[in-house]
């Protein structure tokens, strides 16, 4: 039996070879019109939301975060979304004292399977600090399970990556930088619910009105 390996690639064959009537009844004949086909099928799963894809980097739309006071989000909560027409649209840290974190849901733009590779975030830590902020801003990448019985529905994130700004100083930290998470997680979309959640400044030397929460990423592998 001959074998077709797939080379997910844009195929710009055209037109697609098949045998005709007469020619050899061989693998090869038949080959010559399945390859390319076969290639660009797997070029366009590939590109599709929802299918397996190896080596994917993929934006999370900002403005599918939450983390403000509106319907259903508690009062007091630290996060403002800046829509701006002319840059890049962020969100600000305007409240110090509240654990709710800026949480950015991801199943939608998850493929079926994959691995997790990695997870980042940009942000800037405004000005007017005279020393890095007692707790500095944390990024974390979690899950929760997917199905609504009463204990999952309630039942607290499972943490699967976690780091801290690691800014070394007040100058570094007032500059737009990252934090980035690195490790490996099966994805299951089936049982799981995954997201992004960054946590904002607070203690001695947190400024309100200051730490801007920009471009969120994340990174899968096939």
């Amino acid at each position: 039996m001959a074998a077709i390996t797939v080379v997910p690639v844009l195929e710009t064959v055209s037109p697609v070879l098949i045998p005709d009537n007469g020619d050899l009844a061989n693998s090869n004949a038949w080959l010559q019109g399945a390859q390319p086909l076969a290639n660009h099928a797997a070029w366009l799963r590939d590109r599709v939301p929802g299918a397996s894809i190896a080596n994917m980097i993929r934006n999370v739309p900002l403005c599918g975060g939450f983390g403000t006071t509106v319907a259903g989000v508690p009062a007091g909560t630290p996060w403002a979304f800046q829509a701006n027409p002319t840059f890049k649209s962020t969100w600000l840290q305007t409240a110090l004292g509240s654990t709710t974190p800026l949480t950015f849901p991801i199943n939608h733009l998850l493929p079926s399977a994959g691995i997790l590779t990695g997870c980042s975030v940009l942000l800037d830590g405004g000005t007017g600090h005279v020393g890095l902020p007692a707790t500095m801003p944390t990024l974390s990448l979690v899950r929760w399970p997917n199905d609504i019985g009463a204990a999952s529905f309630l039942a607290a994130a499972t943490v699967l990556m976690t780091d801290v700004d690691a800014s070394a100083n007040v100058a570094a930290y007032e500059l737009v930088h990252a934090i980035v998470l690195v490790g490996a997680e099966t994805i299951d979309i089936n049982a799981y619910e995954y997201a992004i959640q960054v946590r904002g400044v607070e203690g001695v030397n947190a400024i309100n009105n200051q730490l801007t929460i920009g471009r969120c990423r994340f990174t899968v592998t096939g």
